[in-house]
């Protein structure tokens, strides 16, 4: 017991060594309890000498510093631990946390008085960085949560080429609605590269550019209210429009957007953070396929569409919330040149100088030429094995629940082995699914040949984009990630035109043979020929 200055009655206060308890939440009492196991019930990299750290300055003679029980240890800042948005994920986020006990420590000691100089009170960068790593984490896996929940009742996969089948039945415009979000979302990186690549926070374009690729859903939701008075032709065009816009707004917000995680987030947590990101929203987007599948069914057009659009804006205005509380520093060290070239000058001298990341652009433009037959599994389960719509929904739930471990294991895996291991990996996930779908006795092997296809596409796509950000620095870090976008974008489109061409010539089980091939090489390839663009344990900044 010590007695406060300025107080008559005594009373208890927290001690580094004997924390209080009396005012905290479960969650905070968990993490507390968890934290004992380690030496003086702190885990390791919190400091508990006082007099070591300018954080806390030494009190008075003779009074205890009153502090909070999870200052300096807790996973997560108290301020997000009571916001609403963060309640859901709490215990999502927890486990991911725990993987890496210790990580969270107290950034770097402040700048002193320079002797003979001026007072530094700034923190750099890095502290900067370090000392908002936690906030950014959970802000930006509660924006991958809500954005996936919202994209679950607005799929362009299925709902919204449900909607479009109602005014059309050609297959060609209904195939072409997840091409267009796919072109839409590589093809403008590289022409965003010189503006991105001149800022010194991302986050003001990221929260204007986003909102082109949210408020289209809004437009879906009027379209289908008004369908009947519209009519099918006009309806159908604006829907068309509405899909161009959403996925060249995707587009131009990818490369600010990437380039302010890999700013936000140090390279030894990125792949943890994509994965974990990706895996939290497939879960949020199945279940909310599965509500949109009751409102599709239990109400009547046009409000049950308008419904499924609306749900999507309001999942998509959680997300929004959720990336506007990123705390991004100002990067007062970031070289910004007078003049650049054009995009395609200064890529073309990028790709000549770096011939580590020209031939992970080909190998990464030559997987998507050795996916192509996983557009045709499901058709071939129809065709070959006479499949059912309910095995049909099993292989889709495999797939799903393949890929959401998939993506919290490889990313954390790729954080510490490598992320070109898990890209091998993947490769070889791609020639062992289109194997066992070239020879499949029965319908059953189709489970084994989904399950690894969740598995490549997560290399593909997850681990992909994970890799891409490590290419180069802040200044040139733009120019990379659209190179790695727009040069693979026409690879994106011709993938399954050239798998469908084979398919109908020569077969299914030759476009898998073929798959399986290329599935090979890229492995091989991967293997000789690219390395890790950031080896472990090489710090953030050159």
């Amino acid at each position: 017991m010590h007695q406060r200055v300025g107080q008559d009655v005594a009373e208890p206060v927290c001690t580094w060594a004997t924390p209080c308890t009396d005012s905290l939440s479960p969650i905070d009492l968990f993490v507390l309890e968890r934290c004992r196991v380690t030496n003086s019930g702190f885990p390791s990299g919190v400091r508990q000498k006082q007099d070591e750290s300018s954080h806390y300055p030494a009190p008075a003679t003779g009074v205890q510093p009153q502090v909070d029980a999870l200052n300096g240890f807790h996973p997560f800042p108290k301020r997000i631990r009571n916001h609403i948005l963060f309640k859901p994920f709490a215990f999502i986020l927890y486990p991911v946390v725990n993987l890496s006990s210790g990580r969270f420590e107290r950034p770097p000691q402040r700048h002193k008085k320079i002797p003979g100089g001026k007072m530094d009170g700034m923190p750099t960068l890095e502290e900067s960085i370090h000392k908002h790593l936690r906030l950014n984490l959970a802000v930006n896996m509660m924006d991958g949560g809500f954005f996936g929940l919202g994209w679950g009742f607005g799929s362009l996969g299925t709902i919204v080429p449900l909607f479009v089948s109602h005014m059309t039945t050609s297959a060609l415009l209904i195939g072409l609605i997840p091409s267009i979000h796919a072109v839409g979302w590589q093809l403008p990186q590289l022409f965003m590269a010189n503006s991105v690549s001149r800022l010194r926070r991302y986050k003001p374009m990221v929260m204007l550019m986003t909102i082109q690729e949210r408020l289209p859903f809004l437009g879906l939701a009027l379209v289908a209210l008004f369908l009947g008075t519209l009519g099918n032709r006009l309806a159908l065009v604006l829907t068309f429009a509405l899909l161009v816009w959403q996925g060249l707004g995707a587009g131009f917000t990818a490369n600010a957007w990437q380039s302010m995680i890999a700013k936000i987030i140090p390279s030894d947590w990125r792949g943890t953070f994509f994965g974990a990101q990706a895996a939290i929203a497939n879960v949020l987007m199945s279940i909310a396929a599965i509500a949109a599948g009751y409102i599709l069914d239990r109400i009547h057009a046009p409000f049950n569409f308008t419904l499924c659009f609306l749900l999507t804006v309001g999942g998509l205005i959680l997300s929004y919330i959720s990336i506007g509380l990123t705390r991004e520093p100002m990067d007062t060290e970031k070289t910004i040149p007078e003049r650049q070239p054009s995009p395609w000058k200064g890529g073309l001298e990028l790709l000549r100088r770096d011939k580590n990341f020209t031939a992970y652009l080909i190998i990464r433009a030559l997987s998507q030429l050795a996916s192509m037959g996983f557009a045709f599994y499901i058709i071939y389960g129809l065709l070959h094995f006479g499949m059912s719509d309910l095995t049909a929904g099993f292989l889709t739930a495999a797939l799903m629940i393949s890929s959401t471990i998939a993506n919290a294991v490889m990313g954390w895996m790729g954080d510490r082995f490598g992320h070109r291991a898990m890209l091998i990996a993947g490769s070889v996930a791609v020639a062992l699914s289109s194997l066992i779908a070239w020879g499949a006795p029965s319908i059953g092997w189709l489970y084994p040949v989904f399950i690894l296809n969740g598995l490549a596409n997560v290399a593909i796509w997850t681990i992909g984009m994970a890799i891409t950000v490590e290419f180069g620095n802040e200044e040139t870090r733009p120019t990379y990630i659209g190179l790695s976008n727009t040069l693979v974008a026409p690879f994106t489109i011709i993938a399954p035109l050239i798998g469908g061409w084979i398919a109908e010539t020569a077969g299914f089980q030759t476009t898998f043979m073929i798959s399986a091939i290329g599935g090979l090489v890229t492995a091989v390839l991967l293997f000789w020929l690219v390395r890790d663009p950031r080896p472990r344990g090489q710090v953030e900044r050159d």
